[in-house]
């Protein structure tokens, strides 16, 4: 496959609407899912819920959003290349999750571009629709992230 490099408004314009990936499937093992679990409880988001030896890990949604951006440059023949000064994630919309899913499992990325546009001179408002599946094809989550892309002056 060919590389697809992006590094402009317009690239990004160029591949709204279009499937890119998938990416490279990834293992979530079960001492990721529970050293997770433990790095919650230890701060104010305790459930209450403790993985046991007897008791899988299930894999929690948070962790799988956390997973997002490195799942995204998985995409072997996509790269991200802007010039610029300072990418930020805005936040998420549209986040659904599927029943709790068991550790060990392995995921992909499915990836769409949902919205682009051009604030003011260097600045890229753009929505990517992220899918995530096992390798038995349930889809486990599905998240819009929101992130502006700051350029560099002279890249402008």
């Amino acid at each position: 496959m060919r590389l697809r490099v992006i590094s402009t408004c317009a690239d990004l314009q160029a591949l709204l609407a279009k499937d890119l990936g998938p990416g490279a499937w990834s293992q979530i093992s079960e001492e990721q899912a529970r050293r997770f679990e433990a790095a919650r409880r230890a701060g104010p988001h305790d459930t209450g819920r403790r993985c046991t030896k007897s008791r899988p890990a299930l894999v929690d949604g948070a962790l799988l959003l956390s997973l997002l951006g490195r799942l995204r440059a998985s995409i072997e023949d996509l790269r991200f290349e802007f010039p610029s000064r300072m990418n930020l994630l805005y936040g998420f919309d549209d986040v659904r999750f599927s029943d709790p899913v068991p550790a060990p499992v392995m995921i992909r990325l499915f990836l769409r571009i949902i919205d682009v546009k051009l604030l003011e001179p260097g600045t890229i408002h753009v929505v990517y629709a992220h899918r995530l599946e096992t390798s038995e094809g349930l889809t486990i989550l599905e998240a819009n992230a929101i992130n502006r892309i700051y350029l560099q002056e002279q890249a402008v």
